[in-house]
């Protein structure tokens, strides 16, 4: 009977030598961010800037580590282990969650088109490396997890945030893309120098940073800053300052329509058909246009050359409901003024 136990158990013990893969590939992983910040030269998408990492110990010939990304949100860190990896795990969901790309056992890069915060971590399983029969539990691996931020032109970081409906991922108080669009809400950011934008709106509310001009296909005189709140009700509380501060910075509502070219601070509201505009700091200039895209109207009046507030103000424009040969011209208001306009129907039309 003894002799039975003991010939049981070394065929226990042969048999878990055989089932149980090496303890050797068992180490903590080990994963890196080559850089915590990248910058990225354009919003519109069509500029890739790889975000690369790095880990060890680095993978054997039978070993490939995974290494998913979490746009604009956080891992569970739970579930870090469990396979096939769940969308639920990053809390984004799907369009928040991605995969880099293996560059040899040890690297591996994510070409990053989005400003935002990123979460990375490796998941790699275990391989049974001796002659294993039958199969063990399949077992997995996870390093840590590394952040990574990637910031676009704007510099802008989001600082509240409460809307309905689809959007891609936001995350307050990470950078968040000046390509932004909400179909109602409210959304604050604050940028480098002193920015910070407030916008309100019923309808939709977008914040963007415009090189082309899609009237005329040409590159715009300059970079764009356009901030715009559509609705029933609406309000932009804007402050420019540091690099955004010298860009043109296009603001609009229902009724109103402002531009400023030097750093400014003005608040906008639109409600009951009525637009108004008071000037907080600097000089602007104000037109009764609504979201009319009067910025693509620049060099008409200021050519190629960086547009000023002087040549600004000799913007014209009319509706087709107005009298032949009659126009509006364009408002300079300076920090203390106000304005009011009332919406107005029919297409318009900048003359000089």
């Amino acid at each position: 009977m003894r002799l039975g136990v003991g010939g049981f158990a070394v065929a226990i013990v042969l048999a878990g030598a055989l089932a149980v893969p090496s303890m050797a590939n068992h180490e903590h992983i080990v994963l890196q961010a080559v850089d915590a910040r990248v910058e990225l030269p354009s919003v519109n998408g069509g500029d890739v800037v790889p975000m690369r990492f790095t880990w060890s110990p680095e993978d054997t010939f039978f070993e490939r580590s995974n290494i998913h990304i979490c746009w604009n949100g956080r891992f569970d860190r739970s579930r870090l282990l469990e396979n096939p990896f769940p969308v639920s795990a990053c809390s984004s969901g799907s369009a928040g969650l991605n995969s880099a790309s293996s560059d040899d056992f040890s690297h591996a890069h994510y070409d990053t088109i989005s400003a935002g915060r990123y979460e990375a971590f490796i998941q790699r399983e275990t391989p049974c490396e001796e002659n294993c029969f039958p199969p063990p539990p399949r077992h997995f691996n996870a390093s840590n997890v590394v952040v990574v931020e990637a910031v676009d032109p704007c510099r802008l970081r989001l600082a509240s945030l409460r809307t309905r409906g689809f959007h891609f991922p936001l995350e307050v108080g990470s950078p968040m893309s000046c390509a932004t669009m909400l179909a109602t809400g409210e959304l604050e950011a604050v940028g480098e120098g002193g920015t910070r934008i407030a916008l309100t709106a019923a309808g939709p509310i977008s914040v963007e940073y415009v090189t082309r001009n899609p009237f005329t296909s040409r590159p715009t005189p300059g970079p764009i800053f356009r901030l715009r709140a559509g609705g029933n009700t609406a309000t932009v509380t804007f402050t420019t300052g540091g690099h955004l501060g010298h860009l043109v910075t296009s603001a609009s509502t229902g009724a109103v329509h402002v531009l400023a070219v030097a750093p400014a601070s003005a608040r906008l509201t639109f409600r009951n058909g009525v637009g108004r505009v008071r000037v907080l700091r600097g000089r602007v200039v104000a037109l009764g246009v609504g979201p009319y895209e009067a910025a693509l109207e620049i060099e008409r009046y200021c050519g190629r050359r960086p547009p000023t507030i002087a040549c600004l103000s000799r913007m014209r424009y009319r509706f087709f409901t107005m009298r032949r040969g009659t126009s509006i011209r364009a408002r300079v208001l300076r920090a203390g003024q106000s304005a009011t306009f009332r919406r107005r129907r029919g297409v318009i039309k900048f003359v000089r």
